[in-house]
């Protein structure tokens, strides 16, 4: 897969009356042409955001240059208040939740994070990818008359590296579920494991 050009704005914080910060917070990614970019994948790291939002602008002349929304509330941290998940690394598969035809101008990272107990939230190495184009030349196989297969060592090759590449992105997209770590000894905390900043 090839990495796609963009251009990634800042977190932009959405600020209450008196300016008391929301828990929500926008991420703007563009990119570099009007007729839109297929993308194949989306990787990033989280940085204590609870849910994820994701709204893409179609180039005008396909959807009259209107926001649909991709995915939401994708859950990143399951408990807002732990740190268990809030660095974990994550994979959105444009073609599986059937967006991967759809060309995009410009998207929205809509972030939130409800808990109090994080001053600071976003999503870190944003990269966008989309299928790298194939060679349109193909060569034939030959078979010999025995059954079996004379292809190249490459092609077997391109083959088994796709298959580890398949089995890698399914075990990223599992996540292990953890309990968020108590201090507490039989139902009282112990002073002593307190820390006071």
């Amino acid at each position: 897969m090839d990495e796609i050009p963009c251009t990634i704005k800042p977190i932009k914080l959405v600020r209450l009356h008196g300016n008391k910060e929301s828990g929500c917070g926008v991420i703007v990614v563009s990119f570099p042409t009007a007729a839109g970019v297929k993308i194949k994948e989306i990787c990033f790291q989280n940085n204590y955001t609870a849910t994820l939002t994701l709204k893409g602008k179609r180039p005008v002349n396909i959807g009259n240059g209107k926001f649909k929304t991709i995915v939401k509330d994708f859950i990143l941290m399951t408990s807002p208040h732990f740190a268990n998940e809030s660095q974990n690394q994550f994979k959105i598969d444009f073609d599986k939740i059937g967006f991967g035809d759809v060309p995009f101008v410009c998207l929205h990272f809509i972030l939130r994070q409800p808990s109090p107990v994080w001053q600071k939230f976003g999503l870190e190495e944003i990269k966008f990818f989309k299928t790298a184009k194939k060679l349109e030349a193909k060569e034939e196989k030959e078979e010999s008359p025995f059954g079996e297969d004379k292809s190249s060592g490459n092609e077997k090759l391109e083959g088994q590296l796709k298959a580890i590449k398949d089995m890698t992105r399914i075990v990223q997209n599992v996540q292990m579920e953890e309990e968020p770590i108590h201090f507490d000894v039989n139902g009282s905390y112990d002073i002593n494991l307190l820390s006071y900043n």
